[in-house]
């Protein structure tokens, strides 16, 4: 980058928005492990054993089933998830024990105790406070962005504090300038151009179509999809839906930035180019 540039950039800084959850650290890990143990718990309070191998596919479809039908989505209370797998253990499918476990209606399955089923929800919940792992790419990235002049905002749906504590234990809480938690639909991504002062170039970076890039877009970010390993079954309707930018590592990041950067300049220049010429 040139000393021009560099002060350009400085005077106008970039605002690159991020998404944490699996696009930063994986997220996605964390709660595979979490879900497999449970799976075991609930397999030897009911005294039965999955006979399948893909044993993560098996609670995945009554976990997706559950988050379609349950307004806090992918975070609905894990009392039902452990109530479908012992119904879906008896031979009950995905749809049908999440149908009975949301309407409190388990009749016909072996209940399990409410200590049991309290001790398995406490070892969820624990397991789910690991620490995840930063995913390939995203420390050099996020370092390279702030050499550039980048300005970095977190945006999530979960618990700010938690994110801001993930970012310390995993050493990069120096590269990101804000946190923000917040429902992320358009009118909010709206909102954070606003609050960015009208930035010469704003992306969202995120690995969900429907809660990072679609609505980002439609407020007029640029927008870079990096997808993970999950994609919820909500996500595949809109995969052939044009998402910007698709990246496959964080690490590409910060070259996709500078691209931008320089195609938004040219723009900026052929505007004035064209003005000029109708004096």
């Amino acid at each position: 980058m040139s000393e021009l540039q560099a002060k350009r950039n400085q005077q106008n800084p970039p605002i690159v928005f991020l998404d944490a959850d699996n696009t930063l650290w994986d997220t996605d890990k964390v709660f595979a492990d979490a879900q497999l143990v449970l799976l075991s718990a609930v397999e030897k309070a009911c005294d039965k054993k999955l006979e399948r191998t893909d044993r993560l596919a098996f609670v995945r479809s009554i976990d997706q089933e559950l988050a379609s039908r349950h307004h806090l989505g992918l975070r609905y209370p894990p009392r039902l998830l452990i109530a479908s797998l012992a119904m879906m253990l008896d031979g009950m499918s995905a749809k049908e024990s999440a149908r009975k476990a949301w309407a409190g209606n388990v009749g016909g399955v072996p209940a399990l105790a409410e200590t049991e089923n309290a001790n398995i929800q406490q070892r969820y919940f624990a397991d789910l406070t690991s620490t995840p792992a930063l995913l390939p790419g995203v420390q050099d990235g996020l370092s390279e962005l702030k050499k550039n002049g980048a300005t970095t905002i977190v945006l999530t749906e979960g618990k700010k504090e938690r994110v801001v504590q993930t970012a310390k234990a995993l050493g990069i809480v120096q590269f990101i300038d804000k946190y923000v938690e917040a429902k992320k639909d358009r009118r909010f991504f709206e909102r954070m151009l606003r609050f960015a002062g009208s930035p010469r170039l704003a992306i969202m970076i995120g690995d969900q179509l429907t809660k990072d890039i679609l609505p980002a877009a439609r407020a007029g970010m640029k927008t870079i999809y990096i997808p993970g390993r999950f994609v919820p079954s909500w996500e595949e309707k809109e995969r052939k839906v044009e998402s910007g930018i698709r990246l496959t590592s964080f690490s590409d990041v910060p070259n996709t930035v500078r691209q931008l950067l320089s195609e938004n300049r040219s723009d900026c220049d052929a505007k004035i180019l064209r003005k000029a010429a109708q004096f």
